[in-house]
Parts: structure tokens; sequence; C-alpha cells
């Protein structure tokens, strides 16, 4: 309670489900697109490789924010399955492994990490 009352008044009004789907469909495949299209540029070193995959677990953040838009729009519940989790899990590494093998790993570690820390906040907005 504390904490939502310590907030801007603009961080506390949610987006509308559909239009937040939106922006995150949007972000997924053009980020999606600009990593394909610079796949040589994340080949090239190992650096770039680890990179690679951290840019690409945004595409797990992505789709997540998409998949829980759309089960809100239909079930009403904020809350995603962990079903879709993998799902989106599955795609962001089929995607980081057209890139790179090294990307797909790094890319679900990143995610991974990414998912608990969107589990967290979730748990201090929502509960």
């Amino acid at each position: 309670q504390a904490l939502t009352e310590a907030m801007p008044k603009i961080l506390q009004e949610h987006p509308s489900a559909s239009r937040s789907f939106l922006v995150s469909v949007v972000s997924f495949f053009g980020l999606l697109s600009v990593m394909m299209l610079s796949a040589h540029f994340w080949q090239s070193t190992r650096m770039n490789t680890i990179l690679g995959g951290l840019v690409c677990s945004f595409l797990f953040q992505f789709s997540l924010i998409a998949l829980g838009n759309v089960w809100q729009m239909t079930n009403g519940d904020k809350r995603v399955s962990w079903g879709s989790v993998l799902i989106c899990l599955g795609v962001t590494v089929i995607c980081a492994a057209s890139i790179h093998r090294v990307c797909a790993t790094t890319s679900l570690l990143f995610s991974l990490a990414q998912l608990f820390l969107m589990n967290r906040s979730s748990a201090v907005l929502y509960d």
C-alpha cells in the first residue's frame, strides 16, 4: 500500500490490455527483425553472442506481455499460467537459436532471470 502511494499518479494508471498487447507485439517483431538482419554482428565475437542472448531475452518479455494481455482480455485474469511461460520461453529460444547456439543458451538464462524479477514485481504490485 505504501509503495503505491509513493508512486507518481501516471505510474498508478495501467494502460489498457489491448494497447499494451499492440505495443508488445510490434516491439517483439521489430526487435526480432533487427536481430535477424544483424545476425552477422551477433555472431562476430563471443561478447556479441552473449549480448545477443541478452537482447533476445527481451523477446521473451515482449511475448509474455502480449500473451498475458490476451489472457486478460479473454479471461479477465491478470495472471498467466506456467504453460504460457513455457511457450514464450520456447519461442524465444528458437528465435535466438536461429542466430547462434550460444545466443539460445544465454537467452534462456537471461529470460529466467527476467521471469524471476517480473514475478517478484507483479507480486508487489498486484498482491
